[in-house]
């Protein structure tokens, strides 16, 4: 068994790839310009607020993890688009049909009062 091991310890090389370098991938904190021309970060505009309040009131009427209604990325998905319409709503990825007929309405009437 020994020679085993040493024969195997003999094949071995050092991995000397830094991983941590070639996949890091750092968060940009995204932010938005307003009408004085002043930048703030998006999580602090109303309209996401409002949208992070409805996603949270109807994932507990529905019993429901509030990223199942719509996640973090597809939230500021919609107020950096500002869709008009169904298929405004649509073109964001992970939301569909079925997300579209059940909450489009009222994300529609949010987005609106921010135009």
């Amino acid at each position: 068994m020994y020679g085993m091991a040493e024969l195997f310890l003999s094949y071995h090389t050092p991995n000397t790839t830094d991983y941590t370098k070639k996949y890091r991938v750092d968060k940009v904190e995204e932010t938005i310009t307003i009408e004085n021309n002043t930048e703030v970060k998006i999580e602090d505009t109303p309209i996401y607020q409002e949208l992070k309040q409805f996603r949270h009131n109807r994932s507990k009427e529905e019993n429901v993890k509030p990223y199942f209604i719509y996640n973090n990325t597809q939230m500021e998905q919609l107020i950096n688009f500002m869709p008009k319409s169904f298929d405004g709503i649509k073109s964001i990825s992970g939301v569909g049909d079925v997300k579209c007929l059940k909450y489009g309405d009222e994300i529609l009437k949010i987005i609106e009062k921010y135009r």
